[in-house]
């Protein structure tokens, strides 16, 4: 009985949330290289500020990292003596995590754009107003 919860179920190993969860990583690393790239070359942040997203980021790809290595132990045969329901409960887990994951993703790189996109906007109207006051750049 004990060997046979160390075998995963086959109809488990093609649960559609398994590829979801890694379909949900990609889009992390896709989301943060796009972002890094644009926040890098904006220059809008100082080199503390973009260290600063650049950890932001980093944490949360080692938690990807992390959900991704545990969905590969619950799915290996061998690893764990778990029942099927207990798989699958935990798989939803997980896929629930990755959802957060990528929802924090989202609105932390979309927040740092923003600001990117504010401070050049103020970086702009300064100069422009410093040009109709006849006011030289320093």
């Amino acid at each position: 009985y004990f060997n046979s919860l160390k075998t995963v179920n086959p109809k488990i190993k093609r649960y559609a949330k398994i590829a979801d969860i890694i379909a949900l990583q990609v889009k992390i690393v896709q989301n943060y290289s796009r972002t890094h790239r644009q926040l890098n070359s904006s220059d809008a942040f100082s080199g503390d500020e973009l260290a600063y997203f650049s950890r932001v980021f980093s944490r949360l790809l080692d938690d990807c990292a992390e959900t991704i290595d545990e969905l590969i132990t619950i799915t290996t045969d061998g690893k764990l003596e778990m029942k099927d329901d207990e798989r699958m409960k935990r798989i939803d887990q997980l896929y629930l995590a990755m959802q957060d994951k990528y929802t924090f993703s989202q609105s932390f790189s979309n927040d740092a754009k923003s600001l990117a996109t504010s401070r050049i906007k103020e970086k702009t109207d300064v100069q422009t107003s410093r040009a109709l006051q006849g006011i030289k750049n320093n």
